[in-house]
């Protein structure tokens, strides 16, 4: 396995998955939206914000991956 594929399937995805334990751990982000999500039981996160998000995460882990190295 290359440096850029270990560095793609190891510090990147398990750091992007991992995030969610660090939100555990400091509550702040998860306890706001666990009361807005109370609030209004039929809330969902508008298409938006899930484009965003989506087209963030898949930005920081292309750039890490081709910094590393990679090739397409």
């Amino acid at each position: 396995m290359n440096e850029a594929m270990q560095w793609l399937l190891i510090e990147g995805i398990a750091a992007l998955f991992g995030a969610g334990g660090l939100y555990l751990l400091v509550g702040l982000l998860l306890f706001a939206s666990m009361h807005t999500r109370g609030v209004k039981a039929d809330w969902t996160p508008p298409r938006r914000m899930k484009l965003m998000a989506a087209i963030l995460s898949s930005s920081i882990l292309a750039i890490g991956y081709f910094a590393r190295g990679g090739v397409i």
